[in-house]
């Protein structure tokens, strides 16, 4: 019996067994063949169907988003963080105390006394307790300043942590005049949002020698910090449903 090429491409050349057999059976060129024939047959999605079906969608990712950030708000736990310091950089100054608040609950600092050095793993150690930390312009200045003081006096570092950073809701979000803590918490809660004022006296006399004006100095700015993350639990309950919180990344200090 004389041999034939496969019809659909030529691939190879085999003794038929039947008038229909046509193909060859080494590549399955009949099956291809006739998903072939299927793809050019079957009827084409208009322009409008595909839109549909993409709008559809966006509302529909838009809703798992919504639902997720909720069961995120309602079964993981979040802490308000901020810090005083001796001065803006860490390689001069050090860190006089750091205030937390878990949401819900009431706040709670370590104080540090004339330096922060028996104090910084303390810190470190109480932002692992909580599922996210929440700060204002925590990402220019609250966790490069800790991480900088681990560094320098040779303590582990921060590592991994979830961190979410208000300040960048108020400043991409809305349009207040100046993106301060202060000054977005006067616009939303007005008179309600005063809190105490930080002297030029105050700092210099937490740095003092006299233990006794220095520690007088230290409660002052430690009932300031506080007051601060009292503020960021309220603006984190004003502010918090315009943060997509599922898509908040784990970032190493």
């Amino acid at each position: 019996m004389s041999l034939v090429k496969c019809e659909r491409d030529g691939c190879h050349a085999f003794a038929p067994v039947s008038a229909n057999h046509v193909y060859c059976t080494e590549c399955g060129c009949k099956r291809k063949n006739e998903n072939q024939v299927k793809r050019l047959t079957a009827p084409l999605i208009t322009n409008d169907e595909i839109f549909e079906a993409q709008e559809a969608r966006k509302w529909e990712r838009a809703k798992q988003r919504d639902d997720r950030n909720q069961w995120l708000l309602e079964n993981k736990t979040f802490c308000m963080f901020d810090i005083e310091t001796t001065n803006l950089d860490a390689d001069v100054g050090w860190i006089l105390c750091a205030s937390f608040m878990p949401m819900g609950e009431k706040p709670y600092t370590i104080r540090g006394k004339a330096n922060d050095r028996s104090v910084l793993d303390r810190i470190r150690r109480e932002l692992y307790k909580y599922d996210y930390i929440c700060t204002w312009y925590g990402t220019g200045f609250d966790m490069p300043f800790l991480a900088t003081r681990l560094l320098l006096n040779e303590k582990e570092p921060i590592g991994l942590i979830k961190h979410i950073d208000l300040y960048y809701v108020a400043r991409f979000k809305f349009e207040f005049m100046r993106n301060s803590l202060e000054n977005v918490a006067d616009g939303l809660f007005g008179g309600a949002a005063v809190k105490t004022k930080l002297r030029g006296s105050v700092w210099y006399a937490a740095r003092s020698h006299s233990v006794k004006e220095r520690e007088a100095a230290i409660d002052y700015i430690v009932e300031h910090c506080e007051m601060d993350v009292k503020e960021l639990g309220a603006l984190f309950e004003k502010l918090i449903s315009f943060k997509d919180i599922q898509a908040t990344p784990l970032r190493r200090f």
